[in-house]
């Protein structure tokens, strides 16, 4: 039997009034509790085996519900995570950068995965239910679906990624909201790893889908930045700040050519500066994410 619950987070446009119409069960909050309080709500109500999780702004690829339940035909797999697809219907660079660098990381990793993808994921109930769902008390911090996962793997439940299960993503982002999400993203990032012991590790093997090369870049931004700066006085650092844009850009050509699969060669220079003003944002939000998890120790 298949069913589907929407759960309305204190919304005031017409949420409420499209999933009756559609006749789904609805439950509606009377405030705002955010995405893992809302998850937890549908969960327990739902009567089905598998619970399908997905956010209110992304659409399923045609193919992707089956995809998900024939990899938990599976007995020894408990959780299906699934990844945005290339597909972005706003074409600004942004959106398409932010949605493109996402897919590509996700599909960076391993097919066996230590984390969940709260934007679409498929998991098993009883997995969830005994891994205690979503931790409510991460809502503050982007990442917080994440940390679930880091759960259940301690737990030896098997999680995948499986790219087949695909959903396109509807937002859209300019470039104050792209660097304002990843700030605070890099922030929650930084103090879930460092909450898990895991932060030594992400410079080699990563950490969710943020792969050390990524870590390197967003270093790498500010001692160029810097570099280049006190260059106008020393040129030594003229000359490292160079040598150092090189390995930049050497570190993230893979991802450039990814895009261009995807999008125009004639973005490049757009995607570049970008992705440059990302890695200086990212870097900073890890700092005060490290800042803010000391003081909480």
């Amino acid at each position: 039997m298949q069913e589907i619950i929407v759960v309305s987070d204190g919304s005031t446009d017409a949420t409420c009034e499209i999933a009756q119409q559609h006749g789904v069960r609805l439950i509606e909050l009377s405030s705002n509790h955010q995405a893992n309080f809302c998850r937890n709500a549908g969960a327990a109500q739902a009567t089905g085996e598998i619970l399908l999780f997905l956010d209110s702004d992304v659409v399923l690829q045609p193919e992707a519900v089956q995809n998900a339940l024939e990899s938990l035909s599976d007995n020894h797999v408990d959780a299906v995570v699934g990844l945005y697809s290339a597909q972005h219907r706003h074409p600004n660079v942004a959106s398409q950068y932010k949605n493109l660098w996402i897919r590509y990381s996700y599909l960076k990793s391993r097919r066996s995965v230590d984390w969940i993808f709260g934007a679409i994921a498929a998991i098993r109930k009883e997995a969830f239910t005994k891994a205690g769902g979503f931790d409510r008390s991460l809502f503050m911090h982007k990442g917080g679906d994440l940390e679930l996962g880091k759960r259940m793997a301690h737990a030896r439940p098997s999680i995948i990624l499986n790219p087949t299960v695909e959903a396109e993503h509807l937002k859209q982002h300019t470039l104050l909201s792209l660097l304002r999400n990843d700030l605070e993203r890099s922030q929650g990032f930084v103090q879930l790893a460092a909450n898990l012991g895991q932060l030594a590790i992400s410079l080699t093997k990563g950490f969710v889908n943020i792969y050390p090369g990524f870590v390197y870049s967003a270093a790498l931004s500010w001692v160029i930045v810097l570099c280049l700066l006190l260059g106008i006085w020393f040129d030594a650092l003229r000359w490292i700040g160079l040598a150092c844009a090189g390995a930049y850009l050497l570190l993230n050509l893979p991802f450039l050519m990814y895009y261009v699969r995807h999008r125009e060669v004639a973005e490049i220079p757009a995607v570049l500066g970008l992705m440059f003003l990302d890695h200086l944002a990212c870097a900073l939000g890890s700092i005060k994410g490290m800042f803010r998890w000391l003081l909480s120790r």
